[in-house]
């Protein structure tokens, strides 16, 4: 069974080009490596891929909101826990020496303790973005 769109294919010879333009099939021959004809790609998502990339108009695909949501909401979740683990070490490393949070020259436990923190914050902000 052929989809709609492949029927309709068959009158128009399309060329694709990968910058989103199309021209007919008298293309150059230095061109040709760089196009793929609609009908000339496999069928199945070969072809289809080749037939939305022929028209800038085709180029519409789902956005997949709810899940972007829940992975972002994730994401926050996990960076507000680490943020407040980052904020208690800061309290317990006041409480020992206030100046030890106006330098980064700390000693050896606090300084492991809040690297490992900066580091897994790091991670996570760069997986959110």
């Amino acid at each position: 069974m052929r989809h709609l769109w492949e029927r309709k294919l068959d009158h128009r010879p399309l060329t694709v080009r990968s910058r989103k333009h199309w021209t007919t099939d008298n293309v150059e021959m230095s061109f040709a490596k760089f196009c793929a004809t609609v009908s000339s790609c496999p069928k199945g998502y070969p072809r289809l891929a080749a037939f939305l990339d022929s028209d800038e108009n085709f180029m519409m695909y789902r956005r997949f909101g709810y899940v972007q949501g829940r992975l972002l909401l994730e994401k926050q979740d996990e960076l507000r826990k680490l943020e407040q683990r980052l904020e208690k070490h800061d309290k317990r490393v006041e409480k020992k020496c206030s100046i030890n949070l106006m330098t980064r020259d700390l000693p050896p436990d606090d300084t492991e303790s809040r690297k490992e923190i900066m580091d897994k914050l790091e991670q996570k902000f760069c997986e959110y973005g």
